[in-house]
């Protein structure tokens, strides 16, 4: 009597599929009361967590549930569309300018500190990560199954015992998921007689932590702060130090840290290298994978990471021909960076020139990624020119910009000079470059893309403890299904 879907879902042949891992709970049917336990989970491509659900626990099946499936990295293609393949990069983050929110003053410690959050035209799906301490360069992050926002706070340090009347902690975030992770501290100061820091990020100085003696209380931060599920996250490194409580006679000591991301890169977070009042050494830094995170910010604040970055994520971020001069001239000079990403923007023949210039002599970058922009065809020439110049590069991804017959044809005629290439995209299919030279066909056997989803319905009624919203596709054109 139950009555079964009657939508399409589309199933993809074995032999383009892999296995898959499953991540964080989405659904349970505890609470429900019903005869059958069922359990979903996030599924997990390629250490990648996804918006698809998948059973770990399912009583009705009997055996259990079968093992999780992927589509093979080999058969995803960039899809027709120009946006990233379902396994592609899912958590979006940007630089934005930054407003004072307040400082130490008042603390009598020896390193004065200003703290910075992002101005208040950020909105309400980015979450900043933590306080910076200069202006520019504030990372955010953008809402997703994958960021959520803090729903408490763990204290780090008080200035319990300086006599200070102002109150000032510093704080980490904390879920209660233990599968996301914190990646910067929040700090409650005022500013001298100017009153408590603005920004939303003081929810008062009367309560909250106990200070212990007569020196009253301390209030955790009110203001939304994004973690990130640890899937998405490694280990970072601390780098110089910006702050530390000497100088304020406090009963705690603690020392803050500028973060060191992976590729050597300074970020404007701050984590703890000291905190006595946590009792033990502070838990370890982190930072955003560069495979989970694509950014979503104007070029302009990500050139002066560039020269320190091993990997540079600036697909869809709407760059022109006019921004693409200064990014060739550091990626030219660059001694780190190894894989570049620029699909999906606004690039014409003028930037295909400027890139494959800036290459011809390169000895380091070896994944280039120019996929989803109008070159045109006289752009083919160009690419095959770069092969013929470069031995370094690895992967070149040129899918879906407009080469046609000719350009396609030279770059392929390029591949009997080149000794390096070892993967060529023409199509949307990333194929081995001597399958091209083969005569194989370029054009991909599985298409995926990303659409707008609407609400096909919830359990609510269930009784479940866990609530959950399900969404399908607003709209599919012939040939599409969803998985």
């Amino acid at each position: 009597g139950v009555e079964k879907p009657s939508c399409s879902v589309g199933m993809v042949h074995k032999s383009c599929c892999e296995p898959a891992a499953l991540g964080a709970v989405a659904w349970k049917d505890s609470g429900t009361r019903a005869q059958h336990d069922l359990t979903l989970k996030l599924a997990v491509w390629s250490g990648v967590e996804l918006c698809l659900l998948w059973p770990s626990v399912a009583t009705l099946m009997g055996q259990g549930p079968p093992p999780p499936s992927q589509i093979a990295a080999a058969w995803l293609p960039t899809a027709s569309n120009g946006k990233a393949p379902a396994v592609g990069p899912l958590v979006h983050a940007k630089y934005v300018s930054g407003v004072r929110v307040g400082s130490d003053e008042g603390s009598h410690a020896q390193l004065g500190m200003t703290l910075y959050a992002p101005a208040s035209d950020v909105g309400d799906d980015w979450l900043m990560l933590g306080h910076s301490t200069a202006a520019s360069n504030v990372l955010v992050v953008e809402r997703s199954p994958l960021v959520r926002a803090c729903d408490g706070w763990a204290p780090v340090w008080t200035d319990q015992g300086s006599g200070n009347p102002s109150k000032q902690a510093v704080w980490v975030p904390t879920c209660s998921d233990p599968d996301f992770v914190a990646l910067g501290v929040v700090c409650t100061m005022r500013e001298g007689a100017a009153g408590a820091a603005d920004g939303g990020v003081n929810g008062g100085v009367h309560g909250g932590v106990n200070g212990g003696g007569d020196e009253g209380t301390w209030t955790p931060p009110s203001v939304a702060v994004g973690m990130l599920h640890a899937s998405c996250c490694e280990r970072a490194q601390l780098g110089q130090m910006v702050w530390s409580d000497n100088g304020t006679s406090g009963a705690y000591d603690v020392t803050l840290n500028h973060l060191v991301w992976s590729g050597g890169a300074t970020v404007n977070l701050m984590w703890p290298s000291v905190a006595t009042l946590m009792g033990h050494t502070p838990p370890s830094p982190h930072c955003i994978r560069e495979a989970s995170m694509q950014a979503a910010a104007d070029p302009a604040s990500t050139i002066n990471r560039l020269k320190m970055a091993s990997e540079l994520h600036l697909g869809d971020c709407g760059i022109s021909d006019e921004m693409v001069g200064p990014l060739a001239l550091l990626t030219k000079h660059s001694a780190k960076l190894v894989k570049l990403d620029l699909s999906s923007n606004k690039l014409g023949l003028q930037s295909a020139r400027a890139i494959a210039q800036a290459l011809f002599g390169n000895t380091v970058v070896t994944d280039l990624n120019v996929s989803s922009n109008a070159f045109g065809p006289a752009a083919g020439k160009t690419f095959a020119q770069l092969l013929k110049m470069n031995s370094c590069l690895q992967v070149l991804n040129v899918s879906d910009c407009s080469l046609g017959v000719t350009g396609e044809a030279a770059i392929v005629d390029a591949l009997q000079a080149n000794t390096s290439l070892q993967t060529l995209n023409l199509r949307g299919l990333p194929m081995p470059v001597d399958a091209v030279k083969a005569g194989r066909s370029l054009d991909a056997p599985v298409l995926t893309k990303y659409v707008p989803g609407v609400l096909a319905g919830s359990d609510a009624g269930s009784g479940a403890r866990l609530s959950l919203s399900y969404y399908a596709p607003a709209s599919l054109p012939d040939g599409w299904l969803m998985v």
